[in-house]
């Protein structure tokens, strides 16, 4: 293996999409609480989530890129990631997955593109990991999909 190799982990989310991220951007994985619902927001933003006096929006990708409603699944904890963007509003967002997240240090030698498989908007590269495939995000898009969503969304009040 490569001597620049990244820290990096494959995350099982709960409509089975797996998404190869860098370590560094993952802030904590947390149990699965219930979120708090947010009126007039697409199926792919699940709710908000309450984290260190924070609320970061809790999206699942897979709904987003047409794999199913995302009703059927519940996460068992989430990815609490930090936004790369530093795009007003948004400071974080968590990823609801179905299992943990599975640490790999991988070189460029190790990811080759998988041919077959279109890739989502919210993903850069589709990539074949041995037996496993996997899609690489595409943080900005993702990010700024995410902020003009939630320009215009307001978090339901529980009371």
């Amino acid at each position: 293996m490569a001597m620049n190799a990244v820290g990096s982990l494959l995350v099982e989310l709960i409509s089975h999409r797996h998404w190869l991220i860098p370590q560094a951007i993952l802030a904590e994985i947390v149990p699965a609480d219930p979120l708090q619902p947010m009126s007039g927001a697409p199926t792919w933003i699940r709710g908000r989530l309450a984290w260190r006096g924070q609320q970061p929006v809790v999206i699942e990708p897979g709904v987003f890129c047409g794999l199913g409603a995302g009703e059927e699944a519940l996460a068992n904890r989430y990815a609490v990631i930090y936004a790369l963007e530093h795009l007003p509003g948004l400071t974080y967002y968590a990823l609801p997955l179905a299992a943990i997240p599975h640490p790999m240090r991988l070189g460029a030698e190790d990811l080759i593109a998988e041919p077959g498989e279109e890739a989502c908007e919210l993903e850069a590269y589709r990539v074949n990991l041995g037996e496993r495939q996997a899609a690489i995000p595409d943080f900005a898009a993702l990010e700024r999909r995410l902020a003009g969503q939630l320009a215009g969304v307001q978090t339901t009040s529980s009371t």
